[in-house]
């Protein structure tokens, strides 16, 4: 059931926003940024009043985790259906300002899944469908909740490396070991293979919106490389990632004369996984110096590079569950 009441969260609204007004005509304030269960009639209620009284309401927030509302872990699917299901709220009220999805993950409970390359291939994935399958097109942004497991939320716990259920994208490090600032999880390197794609998207075919391989294509903004971002997701997040499928990659009418290099960037179990070299190390809550190098070193992308010569190119492969790749290729 969706809760409808505001307990006098618009009347917080309607005070905060005019005094912030007051100070700064030019200032953005929105709401109400509630978590899923909640958020539909927040909305609602939250645009109705803001008309009724006549106060500023720049952005619309919300908050989405794969298990809400009793759903499942990791299933990006269940994202894309509330996405609309929002956005149908928010047209509805004829809002048309700025919306945020603030807050989304993987689940939101402090389990490993959001640490280890299930939440790889489900933020490939569900940013896949949020930006190319709603209704309503993508929002204007979506935010994973959150960069670090440097938090205050609550007590995140002694560990200085994973503690399996932290929310960050980075991990905690150890203040007197440089080398494990700012090491990454494998869902970091997701969002990194993310913004390497291109400006303009393009056309695949062959994959499946369901559990199984499909694949994002775009191209540069000078049209010099295409990018292809290939995944293998199963929601729930009991898939076997060390399992794979045998993918056939084709891709035609690449731009340009001359050489092609080929590269493939992966996010598996064995590829830019800070999380499964951990476990190989016993999983040490606070590693030590030379075990931080190690991590350090597993959680950074790397890639395989082929070249080629014509405009088509075509590989077969095999694509781990829970894996994600990103083929770059240009002249």
């Amino acid at each position: 059931m969706y809760e409808t009441g505001d307990n006098g969260y618009n009347e917080l609204y309607g005070h905060t926003s005019k005094g912030l007004a007051a100070g700064d005509s030019q200032i953005r304030v929105g709401g109400p940024a509630g978590s899923a269960g909640e958020s539909p009639g927040l909305i609602a209620g939250l645009i109705s009043y803001a008309k009724s009284n006549s106060l500023k309401l720049d952005f619309i927030s919300f908050h989405s985790y794969a298990n809400d509302n009793n759903g499942k872990v990791a299933d990006a699917n269940a994202m894309l259906s509330f996405y609309d299901s929002i956005s149908n709220t928010i047209s509805s009220g004829k809002f048309t300002g700025t919306v945020i999805n603030d807050e989304f993950g993987s689940s939101y409970d402090t389990v490993v899944t959001r640490d280890n390359e299930v939440a790889a291939s489900f933020i490939a994935k569900t940013v896949h469908l949020i930006g190319t399958a709603s209704k309503a097109g993508p929002p204007d942004m979506y935010a994973w909740w959150a960069l670090s497991d440097l938090y205050e939320e609550f007590d995140t716990g002694t560990a200085t490396a994973f503690r399996e259920g932290n929310y960050g994208l980075l991990l905690k490090g150890d203040p007197a070991i440089p080398v494990s600032f700012d090491v990454a999880k494998p869902p970091f390197n997701a969002f990194r293979l993310l913004h390497m794609m291109g400006d303009t998207r393009i056309s695949t075919s062959g994959g499946t919106t369901s559990d199984g391989v499909n694949a994002a294509a775009t191209v540069s903004s000078d049209g010099s490389a295409v990018q292809i971002l290939v995944y293998n997701h199963v929601t729930g997040g009991t898939g076997d990632s060390s399992s794979a499928s045998q993918v056939k990659l084709t891709v035609n009418n690449i731009p340009g004369t001359g050489a092609l290099k080929i590269r493939q960037y992966p996010i598996d179990r064995t590829h830019a996984n800070s999380y499964q070299a951990w476990v190989g190390l016993g999983k040490p809550a606070n590693p030590s110096e030379g075990q931080w190098t190690q991590l350090s070193s597993a959680a950074e992308l790397c890639y395989f590079e082929t070249t080629a010569t014509s405009t088509s190119w075509s590989t077969t492969y095999p694509q781990n569950v829970y894996g994600v790749s990103l083929f770059t290729i240009g002249r």
